[in-house]
C-alpha cells in the first residue's frame, strides 16, 4: 500500500502543534530565568551549560541517523490516547480486552492500532503466555524503555503541575 504523505504530514503538523502548545504552557509556568535582565534593562545571556553542546550534537546525530525511531517516540508523547495506554501498561501487562474495558477506548481495533504505534516506538512489547494462569496475548511496557517513560511522565507532571489535571501523566 503506498504511503499517504499528505496524511503523514498532517499528523506531524498536529503533533508539532500539540507539543508547541504544551511547551507554551510549561514556559508560562516557569519563573523568569536568572540573569536574563540587568537592573538597567540590558539583555544578558548566561553562559550555556558545558554539557549542552555535547547533548545537542548527540541528539542531532541520533535523530539524523535514526529518524525512523525518533519520530514514532515523539508521536507517542504527543498523543493523549497513547499516553493513557502507556500508563495502563505501566500498571501491569494487559490483554487488549482489558485495555478496552479500562474505559479509555471504544474498540479492540483502536487499541491494536495504538499498540502497533507503541511497539514501533519500542515503548511496548507483545508477550505470548501459555502458563496455567494466563493464556493468550498480552502487552507490556518494554522493560528497557521503562526508565525513560517513567522519567518523562514524572518530569512532565512536575513541570505542568497536578492542579491542571496532569497528575495522571496526561490531560
Amino acid at each position: 500500500m503506498p504511503r499517504d504523505l499528505e496524511k503523514e504530514i498532517d499528523g506531524l503538523e498536529r503533533d508539532v502543534q500539540t507539543i508547541m502548545r504544551t511547551l507554551r504552557q510549561i514556559q508560562e509556568r516557569l519563573p523568569p530565568a536568572h540573569g536574563t535582565e540587568t537592573d538597567c534593562g540590558a539583555d544578558v545571556f548566561p553562559e550555556t551549560h558545558p554539557e549542552n553542546a555535547r547533548l545537542i550534537a548527540g541528539w542531532r546525530a541520533a535523530a539524523e541517523a535514526r529518524h525512523d525511531r525518533v519520530e514514532p517516540m515523539l508521536h507517542c508523547f504527543a498523543s493523549g490516547d497513547k499516553m493513557n495506554l502507556l500508563l495502563l501498561l505501566l500498571e501491569r501487562p494487559r490483554a487488549v480486552a482489558d485495555l478496552v474495558e479500562a474505559g479509555y477506548y471504544h474498540t479492540t481495533g483502536q487499541v491494536h492500532h495504538l499498540l502497533k504505534q507503541l511497539i514501533t516506538a519500542d515503548f511496548a512489547v507483545h508477550l505470548h503466555t501459555a502458563d496455567g494462569k494466563h493464556r493468550g496475548h498480552y502487552y507490556a511496557v518494554n522493560p528497557r524503555m521503562e526508565p525513560l517513560i517513567r522519567g518523562l511522565i514524572a518530569a512532565l507532571t512536575a513541570i505542568v503541575g497536578a492542579d491542571d489535571g496532569y497528575a495522571d501523566g496526561v490531560r
